[in-house]
C-alpha cells in the first residue's frame, strides 16, 4: 500500500515538472522586444507599422527553479497617442494548457489618481508573430493588431 501511495506522489511530482519544463520552453520564445503593426486599412492582410511605433517588452516573472507559476509574465511598453507619450505595465498569462494563446492585463502610468485599465486575449501565431485582440476598452481606435518581434531578435520556427 505504502508503495502505491509513493509510486502515485511520484508520477504526480513527474507530470508537474514535465508540464513546467513544457511552459518554460515555450515562454522562452515569447521574451524579448516586440513591435506593434495595425492591419491595412485597404487591404486587411497587409501588416503596417502602428502610428507611433509602440514597442512592447515581454520579461519572465519567475526563473525556472522558483515556485511560482512559469506562465506569468511582465508587460511594459510605450506609445505615441496623439502627441502624447503614454506608458502601461501590466501582466501576460500564458494558457498552461493551450500554450498558444492567454490574455494581456495591463493599465497605463498616467498622472496619480488615474486609472486607465485594458484587457486583451493573444493567440501566438509563431516565433516572432502574436495577434492581439481587445477586449475592453471596445474604443473606434483601439482595433486587433499584431506584435511583431523586433528585426534584431528574430527566432527561427
Amino acid at each position: 500500500m505504502l508503495t502505491g501511495i509513493v509510486s502515485a506522489l511520484v508520477a504526480t511530482w513527474l507530470i508537474l515538472v514535465l508540464q513546467r519544463v513544457r511552459l518554460w520552453r515555450r515562454s522562452s520564445k515569447l521574451v524579448g522586444d516586440w513591435d506593434a503593426y495595425d492591419f491595412d486599412k485597404n487591404d486587411g492582410r497587409r501588416l503596417v507599422p502602428m502610428q507611433g511605433n509602440p514597442k512592447t517588452t515581454i520579461k519572465r516573472k519567475h526563473c525556472f527553479f522558483s515556485i511560482g507559476p512559469m506562465n506569468i509574465f511582465d508587460i511594459s511598453g510605450s506609445h505615441d497617442s496623439q502627441g502624447n507619450l503614454r506608458s502601461h505595465e501590466g501582466e501576460m498569462v500564458l494558457d498552461p494548457i493551450y500554450c498558444q494563446q492567454g490574455r494581456i492585463i495591463s493599465k497605463y502610468k498616467e498622472e496619480p489618481g488615474k486609472l486607465e485599465m485594458f484587457v486583451q486575449q493573444f493567440w501566438v501565431i509563431d516565433n516572432n508573430t502574436i495577434y492581439i485582440i481587445p477586449e475592453q476598452p471596445k474604443k473606434n481606435d483601439y482595433n486587433q493588431h499584431v506584435l511583431r518581434r523586433s528585426s534584431s531578435q528574430c527566432l527561427n520556427a
